[in-house]
């Protein structure tokens, strides 16, 4: 893999089986690319909630970043019952404030 493309996320939810927040795992997994060798050389962050601080540390470590500069702050985090119904994540919402690393489509390979 040398390319990916993250959509519909939120880079402040916590990521169960993982140190931290869903920014921290993928931050952790570029640089870690990048020590073995293996680097990321294209990451695409689309309708993500992503701080512009978090997007520039990415930028800085990946080749080709491109971010449609989307960080969220214009939902109202308050309400839950603004939700699209044909939205296939939320049909796998469990009702917790985490997500199962599993769900996000990621694997740890060493």
């Amino acid at each position: 893999m040398t390319s990916l493309v993250l959509e519909s996320l939120d880079f402040n939810d916590v990521v169960l089986g993982s140190p931290g927040v869903l920014f921290d795992l993928v931050l952790g997994a570029v640089n870690l690319r990048k020590a073995k060798k293996t680097p990321l050389s294209k990451l695409c962050i689309f309708d993500c909630v992503i701080s512009v601080e978090e997007a520039a540390t990415l930028e800085k470590v990946v080749p080709d970043f491109q971010w449609d500069r989307y960080k969220g702050d214009d939902e109202d985090e308050d309400d839950d019952d603004d939700y699209d119904d044909d939205d296939d994540d939320y049909d796998d919402y469990n009702g917790d404030d985490y997500l199962d690393i599993s769900d996000l489509g990621v694997r740890w390979i060493s």
